[in-house]
């Protein structure tokens, strides 16, 4: 009945906006516990029912993928959570490793729990991985990041292994498209594109999985989440070409860093985060050509924290901490 009145007596020009403001309510990409529809994998895993916006919030969850080397010499939480909010009282913490957990509670970071990233969530699907398939993703930037990309050097690379392969797809970054970077000049090479996920993306690793499950290869120039994504399920992943330059003035508008008078943090990811640096880490990723690369699922299993899966248990402590702290 309330909902006749409501079509009968709202105008369609009141009515959409409501509706919008509704669904904006419902999805709050700013609580990073959403990031790419993470909650809605955890909830649909455990079997359970969404939580009130306000209780949501209070969940920080690990949406990327940071390597254990990274919190070498490093005495901020931040580096590890990568969230700002991990000092507040009334969140929790959810991390992927255990290694991250413990390091988290040495920080006298009692509220926090090693769970596995968000992309151990999705279910398992089944697509034809195509034969000798490559997909490429280059490395990106964000909207408040640049990044000199030397496009026309990685792309000519690209040209020279490109019918090596029997299908080659190029994933981009949303971000990359709205900064101009790669598109104009993989179009002009005649590159098939596929457009890549951001945070408000509900369905992101749906899309994801889908990519690395149909290429029997990936490849990139540069460190990210992306090489261990591909990895856990199953593409022969490679970091090879011309690497983008970056520099810390890339970073001078990022969210994280602005306005922010230590710069030691800054500093400490941006050496960290360098191609050379990530190399003597994970030598198996840099390989002379993509068809050298191999299969390496059970690192990113290990990475992910696979096999740190919230149960009902666990879910269940992490609300008893944040109604806890909510009600006193």
């Amino acid at each position: 009945m309330i909902k006749d009145l409501y079509r009968r007596l709202l105008p369609v020009a009141i009515r959409k906006p409501i509706r919008e403001w509704r669904h904006e309510r419902e999805f709050h990409p700013d609580a990073e516990v959403e990031f790419y529809g993470a909650y809605d994998l955890l909830i649909k895993y455990l079997g359970e029912k969404k939580l009130p916006y306000l209780m949501r919030k209070r969940i920080n969850w690990q949406h990327g993928w940071y390597p254990d080397y990274y919190q070498e010499g490093s005495t901020d939480p931040f580096v590890t959570t990568q969230n700002w909010a991990w000092s507040d009282p009334a969140c929790y913490n959810l991390v992927a490793r255990k290694t991250e957990e413990k390091k988290l509670h040495q920080f006298g970071v009692s509220n926090a729990m090693a769970v596995g990233l968000p992309v151990v969530y999705a279910p398992e699907k089944s697509y034809e991985r195509i034969r000798n398939s490559l997909l490429i993703m280059p490395g990106h930037s964000l909207d408040y990041i640049s990044i000199e990309t030397k496009e026309e050097e990685y792309v000519g690379y690209l040209d020279s292994i490109r019918k090596q392969f029997s299908k080659v797809t190029v994933c981009l970054h949303p971000s990359c498209l709205r900064n101009g970077y790669w598109v104009n000049t993989f179009k002009k090479h005649g590159y098939d594109i596929v457009m890549g996920v951001e945070i408000t993306d509900q369905h992101a690793f749906h899309r994801l999985q889908r990519y690395f499950l149909e290429h029997e290869y990936c490849t990139t120039n540069l460190t990210g989440s992306h090489l261990i994504y591909a990895s856990l399920f199953g593409c022969k992943v490679s970091l090879t070409g011309p690497v983008p330059q970056l520099s810390l003035d890339d970073f001078v508008n990022s969210i994280h860093w602005v306005d922010r008078e230590d710069k030691h943090g800054l500093l400490h990811s941006f050496d960290k985060m360098s191609v050379p640096v990530f190399s003597r880490h994970y030598p198996q990723f840099m390989v002379g050509h993509p068809r050298e690369a191999k299969q390496h699922i059970e690192l990113a299993r290990y990475e992910c924290g696979f096999d740190n899966k919230m149960t009902p248990s666990q879910y269940a402590e992490v609300l008893r901490w944040i109604s806890k702290i909510s009600v006193s």
